[in-house]
């Protein structure tokens, strides 16, 4: 919602180019690719349906299999838009190749990249059902160059704000939502709170049919194999180096969401070599350690930075539409007006706390709890857990917005705790104290320069035997564009708003993101048309670089006139592989005098 294409510093498209986009929906799944129709305008319906064949690993439809797989079903969005001649050639001519096509009669047309959506198979299969129903936001990048999407940015908690797809995908026949699985609880915990945990569960599970598959749970295996309570793991943390003195100002907070979420995300099975339906949950010490983690490695980290600045916050369990185990922060509203860091001084207010939130550090997302739009972000919330206690939903409702979120309901929340059940007890913590470590500069602009020739050898190979030029001056200023996005990545939707200074205007000029982009870029290469995206990914390895490249189809022309221009950036955040990575890739194409 709200695209147009548009030439840059409010330039209008080309005379032969309408700004009205021609969108289609793309989606793979193991090696099956099929599309939609073309629907027209910055709000496209398709009413369709795409039906993929699904492949069980090894063939095999057994619960522990199909919670293992890791295949993930891709949906890309595409602008199909017309294409000057190639320099040299008629309107028409040449091969159909890439998406771009030239038959007698019919225009040439190249698809540009929008966003995409990944949902992994073993989510789909947890979800409700074996289905999931609802708004996805649509990962897509801060700049499309050639197109104007306003002076918008940052991350809001409004899901209806941000660009996304209405999404209706179950497997056909369904299949049976996974029995849950009894965990056999090790040595490590008080044996009165793992037989206790087993009575809680069971008398969660009997409340009603709704809560037969709930994943409720009390009790954690850490990396040495041994039980521990959920609560144990709560606790606050160390704010990572130049927050010292911190208060919980919305650019505090939105600055330490970006820093959990950009620690690499690794599942246990990759991490410890594991297999399916095991999980290991390390302290927020290890996980920083390693550099490595999932998801509720990054929520207890996000936990612990809210409580070290004073705001009441839960770890909340589930299934998401990204994560089959998912693991996400609650903080309750009412939290704006907070008291001054020091006796005397004046209150602080921060109206992102007045409302109740839930915060995914996966996606370094936020959105309101009581949002319908988002009820498909955590499609079941089965447990509540904090430093006191731990909260099972036998509500019938287990999408956020269709919860009671009053922890003192009996009807809706079986409590671990309680003067009928097992009385409260404090239960120390397994936190220790976090120290962090950083790499000097050097390591980030080696890392920056392996991640450039990644790029570089992603496109070079899409292209395969056709000639592959790189136009190093047009890859300068993309470098130079690189280095101010981390800034905006961390604006909230009200900042980014107002636009960005035009370099070398007067100070009230300001313009979109977009603009100034495509307006640089448009002085320094007249006699371009130019296609192209700013990437951000966290530290990973050489095959995510070359797939994150090569899902934008940046390369995929048989245009013999083009260039290419690629440029990477890494902002270190002060803890080793903690960096924001940055992939800028554009195509150039020669425009015919």
């Amino acid at each position: 919602q709200g695209f147009g294409r548009n030439g840059g510093y409010g330039q209008p498209a080309p005379v032969s180019e309408t700004t009205e986009l021609s969108v289609f929906v793309e989606v793979s799944f193991q090696g099956s690719t099929k599309r939609t129709r073309l629907a027209n305008g910055s709000s496209p319906s398709w009413q369709e349906s795409i039906a993929l064949p699904f492949r069980a690993p090894g063939g095999d439809f057994s619960a522990a299999a199909l919670q293992g797989c890791g295949d993930v079903v891709r949906i890309t969005v595409f602008d199909e838009r017309p294409e000057s001649p190639e320099l040299g050639r008629g309107q028409y001519g040449g091969d159909r190749q890439y998406g771009t096509q030239a038959s007698d009669g019919d225009v040439v047309t190249s698809k540009q990249y929008l966003g995409s959506i990944d949902i992994p198979v073993a989510a789909l299969y947890k979800a409700d059902g074996g289905k999931l129903e609802g708004l996805l936001p649509i990962e897509l990048p801060p700049v499309m160059l050639g197109y104007d999407t306003g002076k918008q940015g940052g991350r809001g908690v409004s899901i209806q704000a941000r660009p996304a797809l209405s999404v209706y995908i179950q497997f056909n026949p369904a299949l049976a939502k996974p029995e849950p699985v009894a965990r056999d609880a090790g040595p490590g915990e008080e044996e009165a709170l793992k037989r206790h945990a087993q009575n809680w569960e069971k008398d969660a599970r009997s409340v009603g049919r709704h809560c037969k598959h709930r994943p409720f749970r009390a009790i954690a295996t850490d990396a040495m194999g041994r039980s521990v309570h959920l609560s144990r793991y709560c606790s606050p943390t160390t704010l990572p180096p130049g927050f010292e003195g911190a208060t919980a100002d919305e650019a505090t907070l939105r600055q330490l969401l970006r820093f959990t979420h950009l620690v690499p995300h690794v599942s246990d099975m990759d991490a410890f070599n594991l297999p399916p339906g095991v999980d290991i949950w390390t302290t927020t010490a290890e996980f920083l350690d390693m550099c490595a983690g999932d998801s509720e490695e990054h929520a207890l980290l996000l936990l612990g930075f809210l409580l070290s600045l004073g705001v009441e916050a839960y770890i909340i369990l589930g299934v998401s539409a990204a994560d089959s185990d998912a693991a996400m922060v609650f903080t309750p509203g009412g939290q704006g007006r907070r008291p001054g860091q020091t006796p005397g001084s004046p209150p602080i207010y921060t109206p992102l706390l007045d409302g109740s939130l839930i915060w995914d550090p996966m996606a370094g997302t936020m959105f309101s709890a009581y949002d319908a739009a988002a009820g498909a972000l955590m499609g079941e919330v089965a447990v509540v857990f904090n430093h006191t206690n731990i909260w099972a939903n036998v509500g019938l409702g287990a999408k956020p917005h269709d919860m009671r979120w009053d922890l003192t309901d009996y009807t809706a929340w079986r409590p671990f705790f309680s003067q009928s059940t097992l009385p409260p007890r404090a239960l120390p913590t397994r936190q220790r104290r976090v120290q962090y470590t950083s790499f000097e500069p050097g390591f980030y602009e080696r890392l920056a320069a392996a991640v450039e020739r990644e790029a570089m050898d992603a496109i070079v190979k899409t292209r395969q035997r056709q000639h592959t030029p790189f136009n190093r001056r047009a890859s300068r200023a993309l470098k130079e564009l690189l280095l101010e996005l981390e800034s905006h990545a961390l604006m909230s939707p009200e900042e980014a708003s107002g636009g960005v200074p035009v370099p070398n205007g007067p100070p009230s000029a300001r313009v979109s993101l977009a603009e100034l982009h495509h307006g640089t870029l448009h002085d320094l290469l007249e006699g371009y048309d130019i296609v192209g995206y700013p990437l951000n990914t966290t530290f990973t390895d050489a095959a995510a670089i070359r797939d994150l490249v090569e899902r934008t189809r940046v390369a995929e022309t048989s245009r013999k006139d083009v260039e290419f221009a690629v440029a990477t950036h890494v902002e270190p955040y002060g803890c080793t592989f903690v960096c924001s990575v940055w992939v800028y890739v554009a195509r150039l194409t020669k425009k015919d005098r």
